[in-house]
């Protein structure tokens, strides 16, 4: 498809936006500012080019040389095709050559520097987001023009062993592979101490829980290391060994989510890039998704966010979750083509998919053989929280008595009518105080001024009688109570005339 891309440059990353439709593509910053390209197979992605180095030939694999050979001239392909000027559009003066070298060396150095950050990450191992580990073949395969290696297992066919580091916690790993092969076409086989196959998972008890990404065609650990004994982090660890990644690192991840980069911790915020590989695989973006960060995944304080979904009234669906969802089984359906022995397919609605039973799979949210009962929503609907429009009270659950919601945080969005403001007067105020001076048991958040950033408050200090008015239209309060042995809160919510408002 011919389209539009714009590279935009920062100081840890090169992004390539694609805008479908258009028919060549702008790179500004340091490639050729207002060049015009050609757009023939383009993808969007962030490319690390490979031209200027040779050092992707690890020590001791000198005999894939060829296969790195390869993806090098791949890389230079790739990027001398990118800063190929449209015909009219030669810089006066630059050779073809000369041309490219100048708009690669970029490229080179700017993945350079990524694989450096990865290196710094846990002490110097090189962990990509969280729990990923990789080395500089990996990442650069991550993050291909197109896949130059099969990241899924071959046949769908996943051969493991569990070290006897881990075996207080073997039968843990078993429930959790289990689980995968109810739920998919992925057969997992366990392997006798002495079987001589080459290509495994391992599970072992390592420093933290990681696991390498996808097929690597060798023996790659998956570390189960100690706090990570949870069905949810071992489901979470074998998505990325069977080529899943963090949901909130698809490339459409900005029509869902909103990364709040002023909460994360610094240095952390290439934890977030979005991946630009296309690797949605047929599923809608899933808030439930147990590859999904936490919303607070890498916070540069206790508590804070640093992820919301663009609708505020779905934070309570971002949560750790210890089992796949629909989506989830979808994308590993789709990923490992089960329903390639078919020999004939019901047509599926509302996003069901048909797996190796040849039957419709159906999301939770409809019913009939081919799922095409739709009920209601995919996510149900949570018991806590609302939308607000009209004037009232606000209470926390069981008010004057905790009561903890089975989502466990609370959402309200309050909406005033045109030219009015909202102004909330508490009238109650009683929540689990600040430990090491931050809210991380109960905590209030209250958002004046934008749907995604606001102030954070516990203990007793929003005082019976303090006024607060927004900026705007809007108010997000966001709930999460811990202390059952406190009152909570309860406040009053009125609308006033945009010029009258109190500050």
């Amino acid at each position: 498809m011919l389209g539009t891309a714009t590279l935009y440059v920062s100081k840890s990353r090169y992004l390539y936006k694609l805008t479908p439709g258009a028919t060549s593509i702008h790179l500004r910053g340091s490639i050729t500012t207002g060049a015009k390209f050609d757009m023939l197979d383009f993808a969007p992605l962030r490319y690390p080019d490979s031209t200027a180095s040779a050092s992707f030939v690890t020590e001791g694999r000198l005999k894939h040389r060829n296969a790195h050979a390869s993806k090098q001239r791949s890389a230079e392909r790739a990027c001398e095709y990118m800063a190929r000027p449209a015909p009219g559009m030669a810089t006066p003066g630059v050779t073809r050559r000369n041309e490219r070298r100048r708009t690669c060396a970029p490229c080179h150095v700017e993945f350079e520097r990524m694989w450096q950050d990865v290196q710094k990450m846990d002490g110097g191992k090189a962990m990509f987001q969280g729990d990923m580990m990789m080395t500089k073949s990996d990442l650069m395969d991550m993050y291909a023009m197109s896949p130059t290696k099969n990241e899924t297992w071959p046949g769908g066919m996943v051969p493991y062993k569990i070290h006897e580091s881990l075996s207080d916690e073997a039968h843990l790993i078993r429930q959790g592979i289990a689980h995968w092969m109810k739920n998919t076409c992925l057969v997992f086989r366990e392997l006798e101490k002495d079987d001589i196959t080459t290509d495994y998972i391992l599970f072992f008890k390592g420093e933290g829980c990681w696991s390498r990404f996808g097929y690597r065609g060798s023996v790659q650990e998956i570390s189960i290391g100690e706090g990570c004994e949870k069905l949810g982090t071992v489901v979470h660890e074998i998505g990325h060994a069977i080529g899943f990644i963090h949901e909130q690192s698809r490339a459409d991840r900005d029509r869902y989510v909103v990364v709040k980069y002023a909460n994360i911790l610094k240095g952390e915020h290439s934890q977030f890039d979005p991946d630009q590989r296309g690797r949605e695989y047929g599923a809608v973006y899933d808030y439930t998704s147990v590859m999904h960060y936490p919303s607070t995944a890498f916070a540069a304080s206790p508590g804070v966010k640093t992820l919301s979904p663009v609708n505020p009234l779905l934070a309570p669906l971002i949560r750790r979750r210890d089992e796949l969802t629909f989506r989830d089984r979808r994308k590993a359906n789709f990923l490992y083509r089960c329903d390639a022995a078919c020999k004939s397919r019901p047509v599926c609605e509302n996003e069901g998919f048909v797996d190796h039973t040849c039957k419709c799979v159906c999301p939770p949210n409809t019913k009939g053989e081919r799922c095409q009962k739709w009920r209601h929503s995919y996510y149900p609907r949570t018991k806590c929280g609302r939308r607000v429009i009209r004037e009232g009270t606000i209470s926390s659950p069981g008010y004057p008595k905790i009561q903890i919601p089975e989502v466990g945080t609370c959402v309200w969005w309050i909406q005033a009518p045109r030219n009015k403001a909202i102004q909330l007067t508490f009238r109650d105020f009683d929540l689990y105080g600040r430990v090491s001076g931050f809210c991380t048991r109960d905590w209030f958040e209250i958002r004046l001024k934008s749907l995604y950033m606001g102030q954070t408050f516990c203990s007793d200090e929003m005082k019976p009688g303090k006024v607060v008015t927004s900026v705007g239209r809007n108010v997000i309060i966001e709930y999460r109570p811990y202390a059952w042995f406190k009152r909570g809160f309860s406040l009053e919510v009125k609308f006033v005339p945009v010029e009258t408002r109190k500050q």
